[in-house]
């Protein structure tokens, strides 16, 4: 995208388009959190115990730094298709107002052929 405005403005509708799914995580992480409170006070803190695993699990920064580059991949992926979109849409463009032009010329001619013979009105 060579255009800079072109460029905030599509990276304002991105991340317009993506506080739902943002929201929708929060959401979720809250929800389990509370979920997790209200069986602990209600079953008592001591009744589970946690299960314990040998594999390295990621901490939340961890997660939150993947998701941010998932989410700039996904950027780039939605400039890179815009850019292209933008390229065909121009090229479509130019060939339409292209062959408009040729239709305006038949007509122009045409009216001209019949103003000649004094089919149509001036």
């Amino acid at each position: 995208m060579s255009n800079p405005l072109s460029r905030i403005a599509t990276r304002v509708a991105y991340g317009a388009s993506q506080l739902p799914r943002i929201a929708w995580y929060v959401g979720h992480n809250l929800a389990m959190y509370r979920l997790e409170e209200n069986a602990q006070r209600r079953d008592g803190r001591a009744a589970r115990q946690r299960t314990r695993i040998n594999a390295p699990l990621p901490d939340r920064k961890r997660l939150y730094a993947d998701m941010a580059v998932l989410l700039r991949q996904d950027l780039a992926n939605v400039e890179a298709a815009s850019t292209h979109f933008r390229r065909i849409m121009t090229d479509r463009f130019l060939r339409c107002s292209t062959a408009l032009g040729s239709s305006l010329t038949i007509c122009q001619k045409f009216i001209g052929a019949a103003n000649a013979v004094g089919i149509a009105k001036s």
